[in-house]
């Protein structure tokens, strides 16, 4: 194994450590009798988020070994890139709230639609706001995700406070 291949591998099995610990933590508090239905669903809700964001993470390793073989697939179509913002932070809520930061969305929410792949779109914003949730402080930290235009262009931006 080449010495960048074993440093992927090694910043992908920490990193997939927070979602796994998340997803064993909703699933002990499901074991729990006396929660109400409501409350159940939630919890669900919220470990299949983390499994998506595991399943994200083991795709991004498998996604740079394709890219290393000139095999990466990306197809272009119209996108709402607000909606794909949307569906990152929706994605990464849990992550944030576990350690109270608080995130927003300032957006241009009429923008004119993309000519994009939504899911490497997505997995860049899934990167990018991971990132910034994990390097700002807990209770204090403060991540937000701008969309702007910019001439003819949009600009997305994640910005943090750590």
């Amino acid at each position: 194994m080449t010495p960048d291949a074993q440093e992927l591998l090694a910043i992908a099995a920490h990193d997939i450590r927070n979602p796994l610990m998340c997803i064993e933590g909703y699933a002990q508090l499901l074991l729990r009798q006396d929660l109400p239905a409501e409350e159940r669903a939630k919890l669900l809700e919220r470990i299949l988020s983390c499994s998506r964001f595991a399943g994200q993470i083991v795709g991004d390793v498998l996604d740079t070994s394709a890219l290393d073989h000139g095999q990466l697939a990306v197809r272009k179509e119209a996108v709402a890139l607000a909606d794909v913002v949307a569906g990152a932070l929706e994605a990464l809520e849990h992550a944030a709230s576990s350690r109270g930061v608080r995130v927003a969305f300032e957006g241009a929410a009429g923008a004119l639609p993309v000519l994009a792949d939504p899911a490497r779109i997505q997995q860049v914003l899934h990167n990018l706001i991971g990132n910034a949730l994990k390097h700002v402080q807990p209770e204090t930290g403060r991540v937000a995700v701008r969309l702007r235009e910019q001439g003819s262009e949009l600009l997305v931006e994640v910005v943090d406070n750590g």
